[in-house]
């Protein structure tokens, strides 16, 4: 069985899509990925090498912490970083371990159905741009996709939801998870997909996991819904907000009216079931009650912590 720091090192490659030497390629200056049974880190690309050696070090010597509660090596390497300048964020990391069970009374669409795919194409809501829109529904970044189509109400603005993070980071994708209804923030990470960046670490795609409704990555984004197509819209997404040989990212959004029904869950059940034989991940961040309450829905097992240091 793989230990969890394990899936957290396959995690941080994921989400951050690291370089030859293992670095990151910004914003953040160092992440750590902390599970009971050890610690990865890794650097910026932008940290002097004499630095960066020093961090990893101290990084390697550093002793796991309980679930949510930062490592002691953590404040260490964010004095060497800059003190006071750096600021600290994070949030908990879930293993998707197929199949996964969420029972709603409700049609989810997929992209492996042609027929789906033609029904969700003219129903773009606002916070996917257009060649955003038609690259997912072509198959190409984002994709696979699971989503949920409603007869809407009223197009109506949403506050925007405070969340990804997610997981995350720099700006949870905007796909990403938000809360429900929303599930950031993975995480935009690095920076993940444009959509979904669980989450954002590095930085979750935009419609990454936003709250269930909107993992990657707090920073979830709600949004307008702008596509309404003879009363339909798409309420629901999960799709991939970073999607590699070595794992993929959930990310997940919800339209804020359809919130609080399950629709994260299901959609992120479904996504799962579309990425057989490699590992995957639903991430974000410490204030998306939203999206943990998914990944709770779902009996993911939370394995670890993603702590992110950005001067």
């Amino acid at each position: 069985m793989t230990r969890d720091v394990d899936l957290l090192r396959i995690e941080l490659g994921v989400i951050w899509r690291l370089d030859e030497r293992g670095r990151l390629p910004g914003p953040e200056d160092m992440v750590f990925g902390v599970a009971a049974d050890g610690i990865v880190a890794a650097v910026s690309a932008g940290v002097p090498d004499p630095l960066a050696d020093r961090l990893l070090d101290l990084a390697a010597r550093g002793k796991p912490s309980p679930f949510g509660t930062p490592p002691d090596v953590l404040e260490d390497c964010r004095a060497l970083l800059g003190g006071d300048s750096v600021s600290v964020s994070g949030g908990p990391s879930y293993a998707v371990n197929p199949p996964v069970r969420y029972d709603v009374p409700v049609e989810v669409l997929r992209s492996d159905d042609p027929a789906h795919v033609r029904r969700v194409r003219p129903l773009r809501p606002d916070n996917w741009e257009p060649g955003e829109w038609d690259e997912l529904c072509d198959g190409g970044e984002g994709a696979p996709w699971a989503m949920i189509v409603e007869h809407g109400q009223t197009t109506r603005h949403a506050e925007p939801a405070t969340h990804r993070e997610t997981a995350r980071q720099r700006e949870p994708a905007r796909h990403e998870q938000a809360p429900e209804g929303g599930h950031g923030e993975p995480a935009t990470h690095g920076e993940p997909a444009r959509q979904g960046e669980p989450a954002r670490y590095g930085e979750p795609a935009r419609h990454e996991q936003a709250p269930e409704g909107g993992h990657i990555a707090g920073h979830e984004q709600a949004a307008r819904v702008s596509g309404l197509a003879g009363g339909r819209q798409v309420v629901a997404i999960c799709h991939s907000a970073r999607n590699t040989p070595a794992g993929a990212e959930a990310g997940t959004w919800t339209s804020p009216a359809y919130r609080g029904r399950g629709y994260a869950a299901i959609t992120t059940a479904a996504w799962a079931e579309l990425l057989p034989g490699i590992q995957l991940f639903y991430s974000t961040s410490a204030d998306n009650h939203s999206s943990q309450r998914v990944a709770a829905r779902l009996g993911l097992r939370g394995i670890g912590w993603l702590w992110k240091l950005t001067v």
